[in-house]
């Protein structure tokens, strides 16, 4: 267990590149903070940021900015900063193996954008929705104050009916991703275990039990890259935000968007 950072503004989003270089965003401050893999730290974008970051295509870094309605992407020398898709309240991002596009807004519905830029609205009523993760065919996303993580079939570029996947009973999960073999990963919102759901649905081991606690603040976004998983911690609104990183020795399900 490593940590990374402990002072970033108000923590949103966390991404680490093919060279081992780990950006998270600093949301009150409006920029995206670099760490090198010797602890060197600059600034690499200044960009409104509030909610996930992930590489996709083209090797642009995407930033989710839901209080400005949209998803920015920046160039992987950081020069270029350019709108990508605009969708109320974005807060998570990730691409399916054909390349379309789905967005999350937040505590609202799921947008889902083809190759060709045509964007649809799946209303959810309000859910109240924060990370999705494409996965094995599906489209998941954590139904965080409902205690559950749910997911939908892709097909051809659309979403079929929501199915249920975990069932809580009474945690919030603040975040997740899965490993190559089909475990998911995921953290509840006020403690500092990371769980794990075997492919079969069954309970799987609980690690680093108690230890994902940095700040006092929940998890509430990782990446999974290199055998390892990458975690932000808000801390809202103060100079107190964290990122750990969790050495987990499997290695991460595809990215579609990068991969």
């Amino acid at each position: 267990l490593e940590l990374l950072a402990e002072d970033i503004n108000w923590a949103n989003g966390i991404e680490v590149d093919d060279n081992n270089n780990v950006y998270i965003g600093a949301r009150n401050d409006g920029q995206i903070i670099k760490i090198a893999p010797d602890g060197t730290r600059s600034v690499f974008a200044d960009v409104p940021v509030g909610g996930q970051l992930r590489f996709g295509p083209g090797g642009y870094l995407y930033v989710c900015a839901v209080d400005e309605n949209k998803v920015i992407r920046v160039s992987a020398d950081g020069s270029s900063i350019e709108d990508y898709a605009f969708a109320d309240a974005a807060v998570s991002i990730d691409w399916d193996a054909a390349g379309n596009t789905y967005i999350v807004s937040r505590d609202a519905g799921i947008n889902v954008m083809d190759t060709g830029g045509n964007m649809t609205y799946i209303d959810l009523d309000g859910a109240p929705v924060k990370n999705c993760r494409v996965f094995d065919g599906y489209l998941y996303i954590n139904r965080i104050w409902d205690g559950t993580i749910t997911r939908f079939p892709i097909t051809g570029g659309s979403l079929g009916a929501e199915e249920p996947y975990l069932e809580t009973d009474g945690l919030s999960p603040s975040s997740f991703d899965f490993d190559e073999n089909g475990v998911m990963y995921w953290a509840h919102a006020w403690e500092g275990n990371l769980y794990t759901l075997n492919p079969d649905g069954t309970p799987g081991e609980t690690l680093y039990e108690g230890e994902l606690y940095p700040n006092d603040s929940p998890m509430r976004y990782m990446t999974f890259r290199n055998r390892a998983i990458y975690a932000a911690f808000p801390c809202w609104g103060g100079d107190c935000g964290a990122a750990l990183k969790a050495y987990i020795g499997v290695q991460e399900a595809p990215n579609y968007g990068r991969d």
